[in-house]
């Protein structure tokens, strides 16, 4: 009998045993989707391809602020990286969570992996040194840099808009792609690379490569193989190649660096005027203060991931404005007449005159509202099991992210939101407070540069960037459509990327 007993006990534990590991097995193979508590969002039509992704997202984030966002509630919806892991797009109410959690938890360079497959591409990794080079160094000597820049975006606009009398054709995406790469290589590069064409154009398309060789790697290699791609599978070759290349580049700039800080003659001394004042130097001052050594191919990497940064955003950006103006050539003769009023104070416009431009500054914003560039912001995934004071849980490497274009759609929050009103945001200034609603502004209603700790280090140097280059543009050249009627072309959209049709040309001239 005593027997007979403990065999029930036993064969019971095992039972209950077997449920118990059968139960955390299917937890363990559940997908993630399978364990948010989420809405998740698909086209209501049927058509739910992958095709329809990638032309027509923002339809479906429309339907998310409406149905969820506007109502507190988050919602899940096909990740295009990662079909078993849904991306999560937060209503505002957990902006202040996402911001102040620990990169430790909440990590936008492990998005950045994620979603570029830096790992597999030898894409360029975020690097603390280089957005500290950015936040600190960049914006402390911004004053003594802007009338450099101010050169450096007249003589690149020179070079790709020669003088012509005549109406000729030229594309805005490739004329601004060199000058604001150029101007940009002065600051962060010094200007021995600002005149080198070769870097300008490896650091004007280096976004583009990486862009290209994650999509190519995601469709034709099975992620057990993709170790090998970067000696098999040619867009990932291009990819380290220009790696190499940029430090190649860089090596005589950096030794020329560090046998001036060896002679004592960088000119660092409080008071006086540095010989060298970019982010080369900068960067090698940080490292030396540490006893680092800094190689070529470490400058190298934080270098273009700055680049990357400062580049193709701005590119994009600038683009949609001229298209705007062209769009409403009304406007032109106020944003010209401010420019002439700043510069009657200041001709080789300051920062300060530049901060001066409002008209101009609540134009670009404008325009940025109804043409952002990008779908969404703040950009994180979850580094561990994430759970939000209100019982919201993320899985590990879950993708979340906030809405930028839909809401500021949104007839609640702009009235006529349709309607092109360039002095939205001027009015804004006007009657409240001044500092808020310009264009580099962050704030809870305003993350196109981020928000708090993790806001766009670089969002002061790229808004003097794009003044310079547009004052010099608009007062030295006309340009037109090159078909009368003609308007705006419909934006390039690929999932939640959002940019200007940079395939458009237009006539220019000089004035």
């Amino acid at each position: 009998m005593a027997l007979v007993e403990v065999d029930v006990f036993l064969i019971a534990g095992a039972a209950a045993a077997a449920v118990a590991l059968f139960a955390l097995y299917q937890r363990l193979r559940s997908k993630p989707k399978d364990l948010l508590r989420l809405p998740y969002l698909k086209f209501e039509d049927g058509n739910d391809s992958r095709e329809r992704y990638v032309t027509d997202t923002p339809a479906l984030l429309q339907i998310g602020y409406d149905r969820y966002l506007k109502h507190g509630q988050a919602f899940a919806m096909l990740n295009y990286v990662d079909e078993n892991h849904p991306q999560v797009v937060l209503p505002i109410k957990y902006l202040k969570e996402v911001r102040n959690a620990p990169e430790s938890k909440l990590s936008f360079p492990y998005y950045s992996e994620q979603i570029f497959s830096l790992r597999d591409t030898g894409g360029i990794f975020h690097t603390h040194e280089a957005t500290q080079m950015i936040r600190v160094d960049l914006n402390r000597h911004l004053n003594a840099l802007t009338p450099r820049m101010h050169d450096e975006a007249n003589a690149a606009l020179e070079k790709v808009l020669p003088s012509n009398n005549d109406w000729a054709p030229v594309s805005p995406y490739a004329f601004f792609s060199y000058a604001i790469s150029r101007v940009t290589a002065l600051a962060l590069a010094g200007p021995e690379l600002a005149h080198n064409d070769e870097w300008i154009g490896l650091t004007a398309k280096i976004t583009v490569d990486i862009m290209t060789a994650a999509q190519g790697v995601r469709a034709k290699w099975r992620p057990y193989t993709r170790w090998a791609a970067r000696w098999f599978f040619e867009p990932v070759k291009v990819v380290l190649a220009s790696k190499r290349r940029a430090a190649e580049l860089l090596k005589p700039v950096l030794e020329k660096r560090k046998a001036a800080l060896r002679e004592g003659t960088a000119g660092r001394e409080k008071g006086s005027t540095p010989n060298f004042n970019d982010g080369v130097q900068w960067l090698l001052e940080t490292y030396e203060a540490k006893n680092r050594k800094l190689t070529p191919e470490d400058l190298a990497h934080h270098e273009l991931f700055a680049a990357i940064g400062a580049i193709t955003s701005s590119v994009a950006t600038t683009v949609g404005v001229l298209f705007d103006l062209l769009d409403h050539p009304e406007y032109l003769g106020e944003i010209l007449q401010e420019v002439e009023e700043v510069r009657k104070e200041a001709p080789a416009l300051p920062r300060q005159a530049l901060n001066k431009l409002w008209k101009l500054d609540s134009f670009l914003k404008e325009s940025q509202r109804l043409h952002s560039v990008g779908q969404v912001r703040l950009n994180r995934a979850a580094v561990v099991p994430f759970t939000f004071k209100d019982g919201l849980h993320l899985p590990a490497g879950t993708q979340i992210s906030f809405l930028l274009q839909v809401p500021g759609l949104d007839p609640d929050l702009f009235p006529d939101p349709q309607q092109f009103k360039p002095w939205r945001f001027l009015r804004k200034r006007e009657q409240g407070d001044a500092d808020k609603n310009h264009f580099a502004s962050v704030s809870d209603d305003n993350i196109f540069f981020g928000n708090g700790a993790h806001s766009c280090p670089g969002r002061f140097f790229v808004t003097d960037e794009i003044k310079l280059i547009l004052v010099h543009l608009l007062t030295k050249y006309e340009f037109k459509y090159a078909n009368d009627g003609e308007k705006r072309p419909a934006d390039i959209i690929h999932d939640n990327a959002s940019y200007p049709n940079i395939m458009t040309q237009v006539l220019y001239r000089k004035k």
